[in-house]
């Protein structure tokens, strides 16, 4: 029983590396519904992996790319993949899945599905900011791209108490501010 479980790991890892570079090499609508095949018999192989079910989310964001259809459903893959995620590996797990979207920035460009997953990896790792510029930019998606925009906090900004010109500068060198860093 215990040969079991490793050997549907090993398979399952090998189908959802055979979904990524299906996804890599598609061309059209039939290689996408390849790589989401492959992609599906990766999940299905190993269902509580959170790498099978990424790579069938990529699949299905190019299927939805290729027919225009599907778009909210490729999004809800990449939700239905950080859920599989334990909460003290999200972090990690976030970061991997933003280099793996940020190399097919020139496959995916501007698709509101790649940018939805790409601000809700980057929330998951604090890059507020850029979260919430890439899940605006995924406005085309409706509800679900408002919703987590909604859940991605407003960045703060620091900023520095202005220092008047007769006040001590701030770099602690006993000079008037404007007889040092503000000259």
């Amino acid at each position: 029983m215990t040969d079991v479980a490793p050997h549907n790991e090993a398979h399952a890892q090998q189908l959802s590396m055979q979904c990524w570079k299906l996804g890599l090499r598609a061309q059209n609508a039939d290689d996408w519904r390849r790589a989401v095949e492959v992609g599906e018999e990766a999940v299905a192989a190993f269902p509580d992996a959170p790498e099978p079910r990424f790579n069938l989310a990529v699949a299905r964001m190019g299927l939805a790319r290729a027919t225009g259809e599907g778009l909210v459903g490729a999004a809800m893959a990449f939700d239905e993949a950080r859920e599989k995620v334990a909460p003290q590996a999200l972090v990690q797990y976030a970061a991997t899945a933003i280099q793996l979207l940020e190399k097919r920035a020139a496959q995916f460009g501007a698709d509101p599905v790649y940018l939805y997953a790409l601000g809700t990896h980057q929330a998951a790792v604090g890059r507020n900011a850029k979260a919430r510029r890439s899940l605006e930019a995924a406005a085309a998606l409706g509800e679900i791209a408002v919703r987590a925009l909604a859940e991605v906090p407003e960045p703060v900004i620091a900023r520095a108490p202005s220092v008047g010109r007769n006040d001590p500068c701030p770099c602690g060198s006993g000079k008037k501010y404007k007889k040092c860093h503000g000259a």
